[in-house]
């Protein structure tokens, strides 16, 4: 799935990240790995997580079959920046099998920075003389 939204330069982008195990096993040290567009400054994220460099990481544990965990990271869209910010995040487990793996990916989102175009120039000049 593919979402939009429309945001400003400096304005901040909240993602909600939910990990859900459909499995009847318990996921066993299940890792989220976020990394965000250069387009945009970490602000903050749910306990357990951390940035360095752009990559925000967060160590969920162990999820049981069934049960899911809600992450929040929060954004700020770089000041001048104009244009998409797409952003995807990961989730994998110790235990899990690489045919289950296939949909560790999460939706693609995107935002595109909208910025003011300036406005055109209005030149005027105007012309007295002193003569008559």
């Amino acid at each position: 799935m593919h979402r939009v939204g429309v945001v400003q330069s400096g304005d901040p982008i909240a993602y909600t990240l939910s990990v859900s195990n459909d499995g009847t096993g318990t996921a066993v040290d299940v890792h989220v790995a976020d990394q965000l567009p250069t387009s945009v400054t970490f602000a903050d994220a749910t306990a357990g997580c951390g940035e360095a460099a752009g990559l925000v990481t967060c160590d969920l544990g162990d999820i049981g079959a069934g049960a899911s965990v809600s992450v929040d990271i929060t954004v700020s869209v770089d000041d001048g920046f104009c244009g998409p910010i797409v952003n995807v995040a990961r989730v994998s487990a110790a235990n899990e099998s690489e045919q289950a793996a296939g949909n560790n990916d999460s939706d693609l989102v995107s935002n595109s920075a909208e910025c003011e175009e300036p406005s055109a120039p209005d030149l005027q000049v105007s012309k007295t003389s002193d003569g008559e």
